[in-house]
């Protein structure tokens, strides 16, 4: 499938990843760090410029490979990186995303996710030919709740004590799906 590797919005640029872009990526990352760790794991993952670096080149290739398809998110006007979101567990037989983003903790709460989430959602249903697209977050997680509801995604299950959160605590998991008409 012709996989965007740029996709434009109003405000953003959603653009896959090129070898050289980990130290954009780390400084993001470490910025938001405390706030990403109440929802998420991989943060500790990603502790020197090395292993960013690493990872960039990784998501590069998995992206030609079509196993993980993953696009940063930019500001168009700055070129900031301010975020990530993909499509994952990849399923090309039905074909099925996972759909999966974050975003740095200065730029969160104006609006950025719903809007790359949207485009992405869209692309996944035309270029992707989507018969299923879904996510999950943490119970407790509204904002990521609300831009699933944003994208037209739909809730369908709610797994209680499914996980541990990233302190330990037991974590009840939201499953929410849209899918082709």
């Amino acid at each position: 499938m012709p996989w965007p590797e740029r996709i434009h919005t109003q405000r953003l640029e959603l653009r896959t990843y090129v070898a050289g872009e980990g130290a954009d990526l780390f400084a993001a990352i470490q910025n938001s760090a405390a706030h990403l760790r109440k929802w998420v794991t991989w943060v500790d993952n990603f502790k020197t410029l090395e292993a960013q670096e690493d990872y960039v080149r990784k998501t590069q290739a998995a992206f030609i490979a079509r196993t993980d398809l993953v696009w940063q998110i930019r500001l168009k006007s700055s070129n900031e990186l301010i975020g990530a979101l993909g499509l994952h567990e990849i399923d090309w037989t039905l074909p099925s995303y996972s759909m999966g983003w974050w975003i740095a903790v200065d730029h969160a709460g104006k609006g950025y996710t719903k809007e790359a989430a949207s485009a992405l959602a869209d692309v996944a249903m035309t270029v992707g030919k989507a018969q299923r697209l879904w996510a999950s977050c943490d119970a407790d997680n509204a904002a990521s709740e609300a831009v699933m509801r944003h994208i037209g995604m739909q809730r369908e299950a709610l797994l209680r004590k499914h996980s541990r959160k990233p302190n330990g605590s037991p974590r009840d998991t939201l499953i929410y799906a849209r899918v082709a008409a």
